[in-house]
C-alpha cells in the first residue's frame, strides 16, 4: 500500500458580468463586458439550433446584427454564460 498526500487548491474565479441590450431588439444587439471578451458567441433559437455565430476578439463591447432572425425568443451563449433576449419585428 503506497502512501500519498491528498490536497486541494481553491481557485477564486472572478465571473465576468456581461449585459445585453436592447432587449427586446429588432436590428442589432450589443454585449457589454467588464472584462475583455475573447471567444465564440453563439445564438440559439427555441429549438436549440445555432442560428448565428460571432467571434469576440479582445473586446469589451460587441455589436451583433440580428436583422436576419425572425421574431422570437433566443438564447445567447458566451463561454459559460447564457443570456436570453427577444427579437421583435
Amino acid at each position: 500500500l503506497a502512501r500519498c498526500n491528498v490536497g486541494f487548491i481553491e481557485i477564486n474565479k472572478k465571473e465576468n458580468k456581461i449585459s445585453i441590450y436592447p432587449n427586446p431588439a429588432s436590428g442589432f444587439i450589443t454585449l457589454q463586458s467588464e472584462q475583455l471578451m475573447n471567444g465564440n458567441i453563439s445564438i440559439f433559437n427555441n429549438l436549440g439550433l445555432v442560428v448565428k455565430e460571432e467571434e469576440a476578439k479582445q473586446e469589451n463591447e460587441k455589436t451583433i446584427d440580428i436583422r436576419i432572425l425572425p421574431a422570437g425568443l433566443y438564447l445567447l451563449r458566451y463561454k459559460e454564460q447564457t443570456m436570453r433576449f427577444s427579437v421583435i419585428k
